[in-house]
């Protein structure tokens, strides 16, 4: 194997070799050879080139949403372009330490937060929009996770380029502010079941952007993963609201979804050098402060119309699990994880994600919860499988299965 690419794969295209300002900006610095890269961590870069010791996971950060990290796969495959260099976000990162240390540990922090993503969707479906604005959701949701991750931030301060700044600003305005409140404003208008399987499909997107951004090579592989994902988004979309009347599914709703997932793609494009010269700490807290100053204007006066008076013990409970456990806790239990296994293992769980959901979905109803059985059915059980091979050809080189047990 060449060049981070598999022997017997064509590629079907590369990127016009035009824009080279603006590839060179979302690429940052001079990215590390692959020899340089430690077998477990990614080698954080100073501002003259060389590598500094790796005393703590890098290159972490989490999807919205799904609780899917990024970073480079190693050995081939996702990430890597000519001369074994990553050149754009995967969807799973090689860090840590010894992942082979407490491996039972990391499974019950990543099922954590999967359980916690799962439940934010119907946790904060119920809040909105009867409580809670989705765009002021946002802003309590920024005022509360930004002054955390800053405190911690505080005991663990690493200064900023100012060079970085900009790239920051890009980041929290794609990662915190457009992220966000189209997924908020879209779960608000459609239903959770639907949600959760069109933001599945995020890597596939991350691979389109990168290669119109950055002419990432397209394998035949990668294009049939693409052409999967489309196929089963597009379906789901075309179908919104086909449950009746008991339906919670739009396409706008299931659109706005679509289109937040596309933001996360830039984000993961330009965030990407950043998380490989700075500790992921860092990272999080300046583009939650960049993106938290652009997004709390737009859902202040939301914020400001909540009549907390109305709120039940329910609604109080609800309303901090979204702010502390979805924002705040499940970025610590996945730095933990990410430390402990490999990160083929990692990946895996995106696809529990519409799983964890229909099996919530579905509890509640029996306790007498929302209702959300109608979004339900044979045509979204397909698309979800359509979507996650999709994803899984596109994010997995051939034979990356093997690698679960390494």
């Amino acid at each position: 194997m060449r060049g981070g690419r598999h022997q017997g794969q064509r590629h079907l295209c590369r990127g016009p070799r035009r824009h080279e300002g603006a590839r060179r900006f979302l690429r940052g610095a001079v990215q590390p050879p692959r020899d340089e890269i430690p077998q477990h961590g990614l080698g954080r870069q100073n501002p003259h080139g060389a590598r500094l010791p790796q005393a703590h996971p890098r290159g972490v950060h989490v999807s919205e949403a799904s609780g899917v990290p990024h970073g480079c796969w190693r050995d081939g495959g996702i990430g890597e372009g000519p001369g074994g260099r990553c050149t754009r976000p995967a969807l799973v990162t090689v860090v840590g330490d010894n992942p082979a240390s407490s491996p039972w540990k990391a499974h019950l922090a990543l099922w954590g937060v999967g359980l916690i993503y799962a439940y934010n969707y119907l946790v904060a479906k119920g809040l909105m929009p009867e409580k809670i604005g989705p765009s002021g959701f946002i802003a309590l949701r920024v005022a509360g996770a930004t002054p955390l991750f800053w405190l911690l931030y505080a005991f663990r301060w690493e200064r900023v380029a100012r060079a970085d700044l900009a790239r920051l600003w890009l980041c929290g305005l794609t990662g915190v502010t457009i992220n966000q409140l189209l997924f908020f404003n879209g779960l608000a208008a459609t239903s959770p079941v639907h949600a959760s399987i069109i933001m599945t499909i995020n890597p596939v997107l991350v691979l389109l952007i990168s290669a119109a951004l950055l002419g990432t090579a397209i394998t035949l592989r990668k294009v049939t993963g693409i052409a999967l994902g489309a196929a089963g988004a597009i379906t789901l979309l075309l179908n919104s609201g086909g449950g009746g009347l008991e339906s919670y599914a739009s396409w706008q709703g299931d659109l706005m979804v679509l289109l937040n997932a596309a933001s996360y793609g830039v984000y993961l494009v330009a965030v990407k050098p950043l998380m490989a010269k700075y500790r992921p700490l860092t990272v999080i807290s300046w583009v939650f402060l960049f993106g938290g100053l652009m997004a709390f204007p737009v859902g202040a006066s939301q914020a400001a119309a909540i009549e907390w008076s109305t709120f039940s013990t329910k609604d109080w409970l609800s309303a901090g699990f979204v702010v502390l456990f979805t924002t705040f806790l499940v970025y610590l239990l996945n730095i933990y994880a990410l430390g402990k296994v490999q990160p083929t293992v990692v990946s895996i769980y995106i696809y529990l994600q519409p799983l964890l959901v229909g099996g919530m979905v579905w509890l509640a109803s029996k306790l007498g919860g929302a209702d959300y059985m109608a979004d339900m059915g044979w045509l979204q059980a397909c698309c979800a499988v359509v979507i996650a091979a999709g994803v899984w050809l596109v994010s997995v080189p051939a034979g990356g299965w093997k690698r679960l047990g390494r």
